[in-house]
Parts: structure tokens; C-alpha cells; sequence
């Protein structure tokens, strides 16, 4: 990927970034001169994380995902983010039907092709996500290979925006 120094966080992405613990904070800064990224969740309480998995957007109710904090999460900052690409015609991918057919159109490709292709621009996205993080002596998880075998066939819920730190206790 080429580097465009020219990416920069929106304040709404900035304010969304400063709930995050400081090795994502780390990673997306990281990221951003490589992919222009939007940030768009990190820290959550319990209402908004309840509604999230009420609305199947989620497999877990609070205080169970890295997103939640506060005293019965136990966590002030969230271990995880949610993180879309942001294009330059197509604005945030998200990858709804919507978005994806007016790709196919203007393109004039299948709706398959496009599907495969927003697919491959996470998983380059995930790449230089776990590089970064590596780099600097993190370890993340992706919600697009939660298993982190190299593929997305053995997941019953993708989550292609999200990343969280893998913290490992010490014995």
C-alpha cells in the first residue's frame, strides 16, 4: 500500500479512538498514513452493547466484549475497535447491498466481484493492521478470522470491521 501523509482522523474518529487502550490507539495511528480509516466504535456501555447484540450485530451482551468498560467490564479503556475503510467516491465501506450494487454499476462487474473485492480490502486492511501491531509488540485478533487460521469458511459471524488485543496472562 502506498503512503499518503495526508490521512488524517476526524474529530469524531479522534474522540471515538481516545476510549481505546493505548496499543490500538497505537495500531490505527499507525495504519492511517497507509489506508484512510474510520474510526466509528471503541469504548461502549451496557445499553449500547446490549442493543448492539439484540440487533444481531454482536454475539456478546455486557459486560462480555472488549468494547465495554466501567467497573463491571473492568476496564477503562476498550480492547477493541471497529475500524471501516473510508473511500474517496464510495465514502465508509461498509458493504450493504446498497453500496455495493452502485460499485457493480459504476464498474460495470458482477455483484460476486465486488463482494470479493470489499472482502479483500479488509483483509489487506487486517494485514497491515497486524503488521503494524506486531511491529510494536502487539497482538491483535480480527473479527474477519477469529481463529486467526487464514480463513473465514469455519465462522458462523463475521465481524470484518473489528480488531481487539489478544492479552495474555503472565504466570
Amino acid at each position: 500500500m502506498k503512503k499518503n501523509t495526508n490521512n488524517k482522523f476526524s474529530n469524531k474518529s479522534s474522540s471515538i479512538l481516545d476510549t481505546c487502550c493505548l496499543e490500538l490507539v497505537m495500531t490505527c495511528t499507525a495504519v492511517l498514513p497507509y489506508c484512510d480509516i474510520s474510526v466509528v466504535s471503541g469504548a461502549r456501555g451496557k445499553t449500547e452493547q446490549d442493543n448492539l447484540f439484540i440487533d444481531g450485530k454482536s454475539e456478546l451482551t455486557f459486560p462480555n466484549s472488549l468494547h465495554n468498560v466501567g467497573d463491571e467490564a473492568g476496564r477503562d479503556l476498550s480492547d477493541a475497535v471497529d475500524v471501516v475503510i473510508y473511500h474517496p467516491v464510495y465514502g465508509q465501506l461498509w458493504g450493504g447491498d446498497a453500496q455495493l450494487c452502485r460499485i457493480a454499476d459504476d464498474f460495470e462487474v458482477s455483484l460476486v466481484r465486488v463482494r470479493y473485492w470489499f472482502y479483500m480490502q479488509y483483509a489487506q486492511l487486517n494485514m497491515l493492521m497486524q503488521v503494524k501491531a506486531r511491529t510494536a509488540g502487539i497482538e491483535l485478533r480480527w473479527g474477519g478470522d477469529w481463529n486467526s487460521e487464514n480463513g473465514i469458511l469455519d465462522q458462523s459471524f463475521d465481524d470484518f470491521y473489528h480488531w481487539e488485543v489478544v492479552r495474555r496472562c503472565s504466570q
